[in-house]
């Protein structure tokens, strides 16, 4: 016979309480492991998400060096460009060869960044040879834009295609047959687009350049500040009040840095102010941006009024942008009839109602100094003879532009239109040796003008 074990009520609840314990504990650890592989997958995911937009970012350099080679008439200029073009093509390639997509076979793609690398070295040894580019290297850099143009805006479709859910990293997705099925409502895998890519290659390199006008001033000693006394933090306050038009700001904390400042807010707006010579650093305003209510125009006008109520004078409206309803309009320093853009402003305006919800001054408490700016060595006419016979003037006047180390350039800027294309570009001559210092590449539209 059975004989049945007779269990108290205390024991009864020892027992369930045991299991519940243990039930809870292993639903923990289920959940553990299980947000341990998700956060692993999104790692890996968000590895290939940086290597893809790195190989786009690299594509992109590429586009606009070749460009920029198209319109230079300069062995200088392209001297520098040719240097940069082997460590830009190697970055592509790294960035190619970390993405989930090694049992494609790219070779049509690598052989294309491959010969950038090449190309840039002939090219260098040409001009340590004093020998220009001739009429056939001209071309096949045309050609090779061309490609590079191709695949930046291949690149471009996978990146949306991924930002879209349409392609995925996920192996899974890969190695199922629900791939390529039509009607399906499962994404994609990412190689399917760098399948396409890979016909966009039959023949032909590819050169590189890295960017032009760096934010590598920030990096120098501020110079309008050096010297200049302490200012107390209740001055400072002033200062903040003043230009914010916030009375209800507070001190907030100390800012070290390159540029030791004071910071202030209120909880919708902070401010900057510098603890030598206490001049206006930046300012922050936090607040949703309603409908667009005024024009571009309008919004240009009330940072240009904003600039001078403040004391800045010498400054002119050079570029904006449009982003995200706000304005941003950017200003350079003017010295006479020289725009001198190292010294650099920035402000944002609210297209909803005109507030201004930006200040940046950091490149020009950074740059600004007075300037002994001497007379150019050669005239306007004689620079203008050193640009490309591709290129129509449209506009002329001097300016002081950054070298890539921490010098500063008197230059002739001439506002361009290519002859083929109809492109706008901006190119800058050495006011005292005639050498092309700098090639910028003028994208105008609706959202404002970008310069690269």
């Amino acid at each position: 016979m059975y004989k049945f074990i007779k269990m108290t009520k205390r024991g009864f609840i020892r027992l369930i309480s045991f299991l519940l314990v243990t039930a809870v504990a292993f639903a923990v650890m289920s959940w553990v492991n299980h947000s341990r592989i998700v956060q692993a997958k999104r790692h890996i995911e968000y590895g290939y998400l940086r290597s893809l937009e790195n190989l786009s970012l690299s594509i992109d350099k590429i586009k606009n060096s070749l460009n920029k080679g198209i319109y230079s008439n300069s062995p200088h200029t392209l001297y520098d460009l040719s240097g940069k073009m082997a460590s830009d093509a190697s970055s592509a390639k790294m960035s190619l060869s970390q993405l989930p997509v090694t049992e494609l076979n790219l070779d049509k793609t690598n052989r294309f960044l491959s010969q950038v690398g090449n190309y840039s070295n002939s090219l260098a040894r040409k001009f340590a040879n004093g020998e220009d580019l001739s009429t056939g290297d001209r071309d096949s850099l045309s050609t090779l834009l061309e490609h590079a143009e191709s695949l930046s805006d291949e690149l471009y479709g996978i990146e949306n295609m991924v930002a879209g859910g349409h392609l995925t990293f996920d192996e899974v997705v890969k190695n199922s047959n629900l791939v390529g099925e039509t009607g399906e409502s499962y994404p994609g895998h990412v190689s399917s687009g760098f399948e396409n890519m890979e016909n966009l290659f039959e023949e032909y390199p590819s050169l590189v350049y890295d960017g032009p006008f760096s934010d590598h001033i920030m990096q120098q000693e501020p110079l309008l500040i050096k010297g200049k006394e302490a200012v107390s933090k209740e001055k400072s306050l002033e200062t903040a009040k003043t230009v914010s038009g916030s009375d209800s700001l507070e001190y907030a904390s100390d800012q070290a840095g390159k540029i030791p400042s004071y910071t202030y807010a209120d909880g919708d707006t902070t401010v900057s102010i510098t603890q030598d010579g206490g001049f206006f650093v930046y300012m922050l305003k936090y607040r949703e941006i309603g409908e667009k209510a005024i024009s571009t125009d309008r919004a240009v006008q009330i940072a240009e009024e904003y600039l001078k109520s403040i004391g800045y004078t010498d400054m002119t409206q050079t570029y904006y942008a449009l982003n995200g309803g706000v304005c941003t309009v950017n200003f350079a320093g003017l010295y006479g009839d020289v725009t001198v853009y190292t010294d650099l402003i920035k402000i944002e305006i609210a297209l909803d109602d005109g507030e201004v919800m930006a200040f940046d001054a950091r490149g020009f408490i950074t740059a600004h100094y007075d300037r002994p700016l001497g007379d150019p060595a050669i005239t306007e006419e004689q620079a203008m003879g050193f640009l490309s016979e591709s290129l129509d003037v449209q506009n002329a006047k001097l300016a002081v532009i950054p070298s890539s180390g921490e010098y500063e350039i008197l230059c002739y800027e001439f506002s361009c239109t290519s002859k083929n294309s109809g492109n706008q570009v901006l190119v800058y001559i050495n006011a005292e040796s005639g050498y092309e210092e700098k090639i910028m590449l003028m994208r105008v539209g609706d959202n404002g003008t970008v310069v690269v």
